[in-house]
């Protein structure tokens, strides 16, 4: 198979090479390196892009769904189809300038100390991108982004059907259909330990999206500096670009059989006992002890103990339909 220069140029743009250098290696001009990667990068979402997300496709659902029910210990969550948090495309300040029509700068401003896109993505359990949305400035929290996107709208429209749902942090807003870890001030009335379990085992489905972002770095290391670009529309193609090619080199590794699943084997786990100390620089191992995390296992023991024993928690079965998922 010939190689295409234009798509060395590009790869090779995306591994964070200068354009100097690529202007070297190839004998070509500055322009054509650069008018080479911006019509290779067209072609590539054009052709590829990001399927949109399988809303009115039960089938697919399901696949999604089965999927991040093989990362989660003793099947708890079963009907999750997709990760959501918030990356931040650093920018330079070059790319809302005079020339970009930008008319407030300081938006692109994030809290982290530099110029960024807010990008909202959603991964499954292959941690592949379903869907990204690049529609805010850095400086735009992650809920307010998410509500502007067109994922919060399909979801508000009820066009997921309501058993399955997805899993993001607390900054989303939590629903039925969008899992999110139990905040601080509910914990502080967790007395026994439930809504800690619960964030715990959320959070072996959640951590697929940041490493969904971490192998996209790790993958185009143009992302872990600023982009250089003068305009905003090809910051975003690169991003778009990085995540399509990631998505086709999982496709890849899928197709030469490597399906094997990344579970997470828990057993134990540590905690902090009751009555330890608050201030970290005074903890010591006897604050910590180790106690035993739900598998299989430990799950039928369970229900056998509460089958014998009976359960404190008694729920009425037609009290059940009143019950959010997290509560159930």
């Amino acid at each position: 198979m010939e190689k295409s220069p234009t798509l060395s140029m590009t790869l090779k743009h995306l591994a964070g090479s200068k354009t100097q250098d690529i202007q070297h290696t190839h004998g070509v001009s500055r322009s054509t390196v650069v008018q080479a990667i911006s019509s290779t990068m067209n072609a590539i979402i054009l052709e590829f892009g990001i399927p949109t997300f399988p809303f009115d496709n039960e089938h697919e659902l399901q696949k999604l769904a089965d999927g991040f029910k093989k990362k989660s210990t003793g099947d708890l969550f079963t009907n999750v189809v997709g990760a959501f948090d918030g990356y931040l495309l650093r920018i330079s300040k070059r790319s809302i300038g005079k020339r970009s029509g930008v008319k407030d700068p300081i938006k692109y401003y994030c809290r982290k100390g530099f110029y960024a896109i807010n990008c909202q993505v959603c991964c499954d359990a292959d941690r592949k991108v379903t869907s990204v949305s690049m529609l805010c400035p850095g400086a735009v929290p992650d809920r307010l982004a998410h509500l502007k996107g067109s994922m919060y709208r399909s979801i508000e429209t009820v066009r997921l059907p309501p058993k399955y749902h997805f899993v993001g942090y607390n900054a989303y807003p939590a629903s039925d259909q969008m899992l999110t870890p139990c905040n601080r001030q509910q914990l502080r009335h967790d007395v026994r330990g439930r809504m800690d379990n619960y964030n715990f085992y959320l959070s072996q489905l959640r951590i697929n999206i940041e490493c969904c972002f971490g192998m996209i770095i790790e993958k185009f290391p143009i992302l872990q500096t600023v982009l250089l670009t003068p305009k905003l529309s090809t910051a975003c193609k690169t991003f778009m670009v990085c995540c399509i090619i990631h998505n086709l080199c999982i496709d890849e590794r899928l197709a030469d059989g490597d399906t094997v699943s990344r579970v997470f084997p828990a057993r134990q786990r540590l905690t902090q006992v009751d009555g330890a100390s608050s201030a970290t620089v005074h903890l010591t191992e006897e604050d910590f002890e180790l106690v035993n995390t739900v598998d299989e296992l430990s799950a039928e023991e369970l229900i056998q103990l509460q089958e014998i024993e009976g359960s404190q928690d008694v729920v009425d079965v037609d009290d059940l339909y009143t019950l959010s998922v997290r509560e159930k």
